[in-house]
């Protein structure tokens, strides 16, 4: 059975390899400006592709490289559909088909640029293809990592029956049972961006250019349409990680608001250096449990430094009283129309 350890910083990540003796692959283990690499002890292979490596092929491409050896023990920050995939490659749990290759290159392309970006790809793919990668793509963001807070966690087992169901429907299709499953879960989504959007604020004063405010229990980073209002920034508390991220529909977007290096310059003076990602979505600290209270604390902050201060956009005809302010919202111009929007409500 392969390992897999869950390391949260940059310290308990080096100071674990330092206990051992194995060879370890290190995955996206990247924690702000610090990065565990191969000249870090014990480590063999390293794929990462965040901040200064965010140019770098995406941990599923391992594949184009050749592979001298497997490997069974993986050290990474975080689970994600990009993440697991550097770990089948690696693992030698893939062979180069049309198919895995395919796979790789949309999980790839949707963890670096964003899903929404994909929307026209998947839409002409065989049907079959599209199917796995919706549903292993649901598989990925509807499990959820149970660390009781610790910073170093073995979720071998975990991950283990994980990648099982994914290589089975890699190689083998999805059931109907599977898509019927992604497809109900999709559905919802667009409910879901409704329910817990909480601000819609114009950017520099310009209505076509918003940004959305989501406090969720999972993410909703790539909800950059609500019906038929559109995003380019989204602002999202996490409640399950307890973190708050922040995404661009995309690089020009980042550039514009933040600047060369994107969304990593204000995620950073605000949260720290280890704050992290790619010019287009990054997050606070791996390691730290940000409280909900800190998402208006970040986008004043944002707000101050980068955007001239907005009215906020009326939603509902309800008024919602938080104990930080009252939201007045209008149900009837909120959502005219619904379109289908699943497969842009979908993060890997």
């Amino acid at each position: 059975m392969i390992c897999v350890y869950l390391a949260k910083s940059h310290d308990v990540a080096r100071t674990f390899l330092e206990t051992t003796d194995d060879e370890w692959v290190a995955i996206e283990t990247e924690y702000g400006d610090k990065v565990i690499d191969e000249t870090h002890e014990n480590v063999a292979l390293a794929l990462n592709h965040h901040g200064d490596l965010q140019y770098e092929d995406a941990p599923s491409l391992i594949y184009k490289k050749k592979m001298e050896k497997r490997y069974d023990n993986f050290i990474i920050s975080h689970i994600d559909l990009d993440v697991l995939f550097g770990i089948l490659w690696t693992a030698g749990w893939l062979k180069k088909t049309t198919t895995t290759k395919l796979l790789s290159k949309l999980v790839a392309m949707a963890d670096i640029q964003g899903f929404h970006t994909i929307d026209s790809i998947l839409e002409t793919i065989p049907k079959n293809i599209a199917e796995r990668y919706y549903t292993i793509g649901y598989l990925a963001n509807s499990w959820v990592i149970k660390d009781n807070g610790q910073n170093l966690v073995d979720i071998s087992r975990e991950v283990h029956k994980l990648l099982l169901r994914i290589k089975d429907i890699i190689l083998n299709g999805a059931s109907q049972e599977q898509i019927d499953l992604y497809t109900k879960w999709f559905s919802e989504q667009e409910k879901a961006a409704k329910a817990h959007l909480k601000e819609i604020k114009p950017l520099c004063g310009d209505a076509a250019n918003n940004m959305f405010i989501f406090r969720a229990p999972f993410s909703l980073t790539t909800a950059y349409k609500v019906g038929e209002i559109q995003a380019r920034i989204i602002v999202q508390y996490n409640e399950q990680s307890k973190s708050i991220s922040l995404s661009c529909f995309d690089d020009q977007t980042a550039e514009l608001y933040f600047g060369e290096n994107g969304v990593i310059e204000p995620l950073q003076k605000f949260f720290g250096e280890g704050a992290g990602g790619k010019k287009t979505i990054g997050g606070t600290p791996r390691n730290q449990d940000i409280q909900p209270e800190m998402l208006s604390a970040f986008v004043e902050f944002l707000f101050r430094e980068y955007f001239n201060v907005p009215e906020v956009v009326d939603l509902t005809d309800k008024i919602e009283v938080t104990k930080e302010k009252t939201l007045i919202i209008k149900d009837d111009n909120f959502i005219k129309h619904h379109k289908d929007i699943i497969s842009r409500l979908f993060k890997v």
